[in-house]
């Protein structure tokens, strides 16, 4: 039996600063969930809730990629790394403000689907990449570490911490942005023991007829020798 996902995009444009940015967006992203409860619960996907998030364009994705066109200067120039990156809005809002950055998902589908949504606002190559923060990379550091929406789920905080200061360059910039979930403070509270200076914002941002407050935490990892 074929246990892959099937699904259908469309393609809309998105207006951020003065930016238009082109995104396929996923028709009915919740035929997803039920094409993974069908594959069983003995499937491995099901077991380890490999559940498709990625799929929906998120608040937290939105205000991130409005913050980074209101503030290039966090990433102009610099090697950026988006983790979580779903459909990649965030990262390529990035790249729109001058950083040079890759696109990351643990899931395979996402990381498509964000190759083909960097195509639609770029003439180069892809630069995306299957990663899972539970096993970083080797041999690599960013200057910034962008993630929208990552924080909803305790048991990730620690393998975050853990792959922010694996992958961030003393004194580079952890900005995350997060819609107020309970989860995101017990975080903060970890991350502060790891020598980073963090500084949280609030910025509204309206989605169709709803108008959410996103916070934007922008962590900077202290210097060492």
């Amino acid at each position: 039996m074929d246990k892959s996902y099937h699904f259908e995009t469309e393609l809309f444009e998105l207006k951020c600063g003065d930016k238009q940015i082109r995104l396929n967006k996923v028709i009915n992203p919740e035929v997803l969930f039920d094409q993974l409860l069908e594959k069983g619960t003995s499937h491995e996907d099901v077991k380890t809730e490999r559940i498709p998030y990625w799929a929906e364009l998120w608040p937290a994705s939105m205000a991130m990629s409005s913050y980074l066109m209101e503030n290039p200067s966090l990433v102009l120039n610099k090697e950026v790394l988006e983790i979580g990156c779903g459909l990649g809005l965030a990262g390529i809002s990035a790249k729109l403000a001058g950083g040079r950055v890759l696109l990351t998902d643990y899931l395979q589908e996402a990381v498509g689907v964000a190759a083909k949504n960097w195509e639609q606002n770029f003439d180069d190559e892809p630069n995306v990449q299957i990663i899972d923060w539970n096993h970083p990379p080797q041999g690599k550091q960013f200057d910034v570490i962008i993630g929208a929406d990552v924080l909803y789920d305790k048991t990730n905080h620690g393998p975050l911490i853990e792959f922010f200061n694996k992958m961030l360059k003393y004194g580079g910039l952890l900005l995350l942005s997060d819609p107020s979930r309970g989860a995101a403070k017990s975080f903060f509270e970890k991350l502060d023991q790891e020598d980073y200076r963090i500084k949280k914002n609030k910025i509204t941002n309206k989605m169709s007829e709803t108008t959410n407050v996103i916070d934007i935490y922008t962590c900077v990892r202290s210097l060492s020798s």
